[in-house]
């Protein structure tokens, strides 16, 4: 048995925000202010489990320098299609390219993702 989810497909069709931002976009972009007010630079965010990309965009767009990265094809293509100023990884969240690249980061938002792992670590 594999312990990843690579043989799953999440489907993406458009950039737009999904049901979950109303409730998460708020409380997520004051907290990001909060910590770049407190560091008094631009935050890096890895977006794990970005999809398309629109979280990631709102984050870009309130001064966050995002990588995202998603297991989806569909939805990193759309990611890197609407989304050009943000870098994007299409890949297993546990078998990212550049694991040293992992404590570049000063904020790692997850959400809606955990669900989505068969295995949790």
């Amino acid at each position: 048995m594999k312990k990843n989810s690579s043989n799953y497909r999440y489907y993406y069709t458009n950039n737009r925000p999904r049901y979950h931002h109303p409730y998460l976009i708020s409380p997520l972009l004051e907290m990001l202010a909060t910590i770049q007010e407190a560091n008094q630079r631009k935050l890096r965010v890895l977006n794990l489990g970005c999809g398309n990309g629109s979280r990631g965009h709102f984050i870009a767009e309130h001064g966050g320098e995002v990588v995202g990265a998603d297991t989806s094809a569909p939805g990193i293509a759309i990611f890197r299609q609407k989304f050009p100023a943000c870098q994007s990884i299409q890949g297993d969240i546990y078998l990212l390219p550049d694991t040293d690249m992992l404590h570049s980061f000063d904020i790692v938002p997850v959400s809606e993702v955990i669900e989505h792992l068969l295995f949790p670590k």
